[in-house]
């Protein structure tokens, strides 16, 4: 399987986990100026946006994601139209939880879920999300390594001793 399929399959367990129709995973490029999305789901449908990047804008509201992943804190907002921090990216909703994915003290990404509605998510909702994102940020931490390497022309090998990593290393 290819490493797309590791985001995919952690997407999925994060509407899952939030019984939510909108979601993404975002992961900061190598410069870390802007952040990286290669699918999202709108209403459980995957739609491909193939090296996509969301860029920050100085002086202007660049997205919850844009905020988690600076921050490294996760966020419940369940009305976006007074959140100081929501910028649409690709579809325009009312509530959003996101948590940042951390590796080593720091963010390299967001996982961010989100609704049609006002009041979607609960404190439970966001506890859930910031719970995969913690147990999948090794995973995501390999899988953005193996991305800049390739862009750089070099290769990268890194082999987990545990269950989870011997499970990852049988889908690449």
């Amino acid at each position: 399987a290819q490493i797309d399929e590791i985001e995919r399959q952690i997407l999925s367990l994060a509407l899952e986990a939030t019984s939510s129709l909108h979601g993404a995973i975002f992961l900061w490029t190598l410069n870390e100026r802007t952040l990286r999305i290669d699918f999202h789901v709108v209403n459980g449908r995957e739609i491909e946006l193939p090296h996509e990047v969301v860029l920050h804008k100085r002086g202007q509201r660049s997205g919850i994601a844009f905020h988690v992943a600076e921050t490294n804190e996760p966020i419940l907002c369940n009305d976006t139209s007074v959140s100081e921090h929501y910028a649409g990216y690709f579809l325009d909703v009312n509530a959003i939880a996101a948590a940042p994915i951390s590796y080593q003290d720091r963010a390299i990404g967001v996982i961010s879920v989100s609704a049609d509605s006002r009041d979607a998510y609960t404190t439970s909702d966001l506890e859930q999300l910031t719970m995969l994102a913690a147990h999948c940020a090794p995973f995501l931490r390999r899988a953005q390594l193996y991305r800049w390497g390739k862009a750089r022309g070099e290769g990268l090998l890194i082999k987990g001793l545990s269950p989870e990593w011997q499970v990852v290393d049988e889908l690449i």
